[in-house]
């Protein structure tokens, strides 16, 4: 999957559709590890459109990454769009846009 540098992640928190979460985590082994969890939530339809009563359910992404703190960069390992009780994934090709959004955002 992508890698990100930490930095660009970590300044989606000054983005209001975006929660970015650091949280440390233990395998079964007792080994830690930096996880983020970057939440986007896009604008509904309704929103978009400025139509009245057009969304089903609300929906969001989560991108799931593991930190790598010697090179300061985050592998995303999973993304999925979660619409109700529905999930489905999101795979690279999908992401890659967003990537060069996050990317290029400066």
């Amino acid at each position: 999957m992508l890698e990100l540098e930490l930095n660009k992640i970590l300044k989606l928190r000054s983005y209001p559709n975006y929660q970015v979460e650091e949280l440390t985590e233990t395998d079964d082994k007792g080994v830690e590890r930096k996880i983020i969890i970057i939440t986007f939530v896009p604008p509904s339809i309704s929103d978009a459109s400025g139509l009245d009563n057009v969304d089903t359910e609300p929906k969001y992404i989560e991108i799931r990454g593991e930190v790598n703190e010697v090179t300061r960069k985050v592998k995303i390992v999973k993304v999925e769009i979660i619409e109700g009780s529905r999930r489905r994934k999101l795979d690279e090709t999908e992401l890659q846009l967003w990537a060069e959004y996050v990317i290029g955002g400066e």
